[in-house]
């Protein structure tokens, strides 16, 4: 009994959902600790320094995070080829009235995020693509979040890179927010016109936050002599 209903579309669903609003949750608190880059560097040293001193507590929130963000990737995936074997012969003709470009591309979307991910947690979390960023220091001995951003966001390739990445985010978060909704049951008229508000009003805050930190480092709005 339990086996089969966790084989089920709708299990499937309520995992990605569920998980979707984990990420979403994540989304929102990583922009705004992002956004003190804005009030200058000792509010983002002193922010990213506390994220460090909760020690464990920081890693219980980071795995239930990377938990979620792998079943949401396989559920979702697997929600994908359920509709493909329902429909194994394809369209002559597709037409698309009410859906949307990310409605239609949402694997897609969600893969290329994850390398955009991948890539970011390489860059700035670990350090790996540019070891040099481990021994910045500010004059209080903490590690230099700000002028580490600001040195990876001078190079305009990589301030591209990374525009785009959140411009796809942007695609991904508002359908993904929306199907959200639906899929816990809030789907009256009302219901579905506060969703898109709700989705537009986080999507337009993760991409216009995220988005205009390389932009500012790069025109020198941000660490700029």
């Amino acid at each position: 009994m339990v086996l089969a209903i966790t084989r089920s579309v709708i299990f499937a669903k309520v995992v990605v959902a569920l998980t979707g609003l984990v990420m979403v949750g994540f989304i929102i608190g990583h922009t705004s600790g992002n956004l003190l880059i804005f009030v200058g560097q000792d509010a983002i040293n002193t922010y990213a320094q506390g994220l460090k001193d909760i020690g464990a507590a920081l890693w219980v929130v980071r795995s239930a995070l990377i938990i979620s963000v792998v079943l949401h990737i396989y559920y979702t995936l697997k929600l994908t080829a359920l509709n493909k074997a329902a429909k194994p012969i394809g369209y002559k003709k597709t037409t698309y009235k009410r859906s949307t470009f990310a409605s239609r591309n949402m694997t897609i979307l969600g893969l290329t995020i994850l390398f955009f991910i991948i890539y970011h947690l390489l860059h700035y979390t670990f350090q790996v693509t540019h070891p040099q960023f481990k021994d910045l220091q500010d004059s209080l001995g903490r590690h230099d979040v700000y002028n580490m951003i600001v040195a990876g966001f001078q190079n305009p390739i990589i301030c591209i890179f990374y525009i785009l990445g959140v411009l796809g985010l942007g695609y991904h978060l508002r359908h993904g927010i929306q199907s959200m909704i639906h899929t816990i049951g809030l789907n009256s008229d009302s219901a579905k016109k506060y969703s898109n508000l709700f989705a537009k009003l986080i999507t337009i805050f993760a991409v216009v936050g995220l988005g205009s930190i390389p932009i500012s480092v790069l025109i020198g709005l941000v660490g700029g002599k």
